[in-house]
């Protein structure tokens, strides 16, 4: 088998080329080693996003983490970048795993790696989990998910609630629920869909959205910022259609907003 590299975060690759099942448990057995020699206690964390056999990818991963003796904390749905970081800390768990290749082309999957604050895991610790991938998938642990589940080794976890609750502490949007606004969101299919109507709602501005149902096509044989072009041009049209006060991009990594003179706002606006 070729060769695993880590880049930021993690690993990525084409589905069905070297991002296989078979590459998927070689890299999680390295991940299993590398948690083994921190001789941390506590489950794992792990999410998915919206790819195309993500939630499968995710549940090989428990099985091989379950394997070697983890127990796993794994979201029910696709999830926020963010909220899988937060998760792993709110639980208090030895790391995290998101199989996610954030911005890369849609027909890319990826691995990405958290510490047990939910943060980048060091450069030397991407060699040390590089490291211990081991050359073959056939003698690599693992537990069966269905016995995972039935053994509670394995357990689905929701974690919308606390985060909404953590994200209440660090933002009042009481002022937004109130002001009577029409906000346009692009969710661009992804993993965002929903939060912000939920988090906006309960007064008289309303948010309506794009690109909400699942799409893991997402524009395929195109690069993924052709899509996020085509979207935006989209969203402006929308924009104009609904006269919306503002709208967004959702991108759970990297929000953006367009107000109402169709202006892009800088990110470090709106922290």
């Amino acid at each position: 088998m070729g060769d695993i590299k880590f880049g930021t975060d993690g690993w990525r690759g084409r589905i069905a080329d070297d991002y296989t099942f078979a590459n998927l448990r070689r890299a999680t057995q390295g991940f299993a080693t590398y948690l083994k020699n921190t001789a941390r206690q506590g489950p794992v964390v792990v999410g998915y996003d919206r790819r195309f056999l993500a939630e499968h990818f995710a549940a090989t991963a428990c099985e091989v983490l379950a394997g070697n003796g983890f127990t796993l904390l794994l979201t029910p749905v696709a999830t926020p970048t963010p909220v899988i970081s937060f998760s792993a800390k709110a639980n208090q768990a030895i790391a995290a795993l998101n199989i996610t290749a954030s911005h890369n082309p849609p027909e890319d999957c990826g691995f990405k790696v958290r510490d047990h604050n939910g943060g980048a895991i060091a450069p030397a610790g991407l060699k040390e989990i590089e490291a211990n991938i081991p050359d073959s998938a056939a003698a690599i642990p693992y537990l069966p998910f269905a016995e995972g589940l039935a053994s509670g080794q394995i357990a689905y976890f929701d974690p919308k609630a606390a985060y909404l609750a953590h994200l209440a502490t660090l933002i009042d949007v009481k002022p937004v629920q109130q002001a009577g606004l029409k906000i346009v969101v692009d969710n661009m299919w992804g993993n965002g869909a929903g939060w912000l109507s939920e988090i906006l709602q309960g007064g008289p501005t309303q948010v309506i959205e794009l690109h909400v149902l699942l799409n893991q096509g997402l524009c395929a044989h195109h690069h993924v910022h052709l899509a996020l072009r085509d979207a935006g041009l989209h969203l402006q049209f929308r924009l104009r259609s609904h006269r919306a006060d503002q709208q967004a991009h959702p991108h759970v990594q990297r929000p953006q907003v367009i107000h109402e003179v169709r202006e892009m706002l800088p990110r470090q606006n709106l922290r």
